[in-house]
């Protein structure tokens, strides 16, 4: 009778031990799933983290780029002429203003169509860059309008930018399956004045003196304080 009664506790605590495993083993398996599940949803949150900082980013450079161009757009123009004109009061830089404006570009769309004049466009803003340095700014302003800011710079170095960029435009047409394009450029340039001077004051300045270039087409003129007396003409 004690046999059974130890027998019977035996069994017993076999039964308890083994129950005891598989709750363990439950326990330890569902500990592991919510592990996995837990680094699955990390995963999944850092993912759609990186997506949602990739596509933030693309808005940030869409709202202040040209699409077409990849260039700054005039929105993108005024944050950075802000900071200049900011950097400029304190002493620490002076810099410039470079207008670029395509002559007849008109008649390019309609000779050659809408299409070809933005590979024109494109092809002009890829030789600005490559003429400008690295820290310059340079931006579409609108149309077949550019507005470049130059940092860092001085009257001398300024005209020798206007020149080489009229240079550029004349000598290096665009090419492609409409054949050779050419096209030409009127240029004008303002310059950083100083004391209580503004970067729309310098946007003025050197919209006078493209007009006064574009008179002539394929030419640049810089700001002279004689141009605030004569009348910019009606017609671009």
């Amino acid at each position: 009778m004690a046999a059974l009664s130890w027998f019977s506790i035996a069994a017993v605590a076999l039964v308890l031990i083994g129950l005891t495993a598989v709750v363990v083993g439950i326990w330890r398996w569902r500990v592991a799933a919510l592990v996995r599940r837990t680094r699955l949803l990390e995963e999944r949150v850092t993912q759609r983290t990186a997506a949602l900082q990739l596509a933030t980013e693309e808005l940030h450079f869409l709202a202040f780029h040209d699409d077409l161009t990849a260039l700054m757009n005039q929105r993108g123009f005024w944050q950075h002429a802000d900071k200049l004109e900011m950097e400029s009061r304190t002493g620490q830089t002076m810099f410039g203003l470079v207008l670029v404006d395509l002559d007849h570009f008109k008649r390019v769309n309609d000779r050659y169509g809408h299409r070809t004049g933005d590979e024109v466009l494109r092809h002009a803003a890829g030789l600005m860059q490559r003429q400008c340095c690295e820290a310059d700014f340079v931006c579409r302003y609108g149309g077949e309008e550019f507005a470049i800011l130059v940092v860092d710079t001085s009257p001398d170095n300024l005209r020798k930018l206007a020149e080489t960029l009229r240079s550029e435009m004349e000598s290096h047409p665009y090419k492609g399956d409409s054949g050779e394009i050419a096209f030409t450029a009127s240029v004008g340039v303002s310059y950083w004045l100083g004391g209580k001077d503004n970067v729309e004051a310098m946007f003025g300045r050197a919209d006078k003196a493209m007009y006064e270039a574009k008179e002539s087409r394929n030419s640049w003129m810089m700001w002279n304080p004689a141009m605030d007396f004569e009348s910019a003409p009606e017609n671009a």
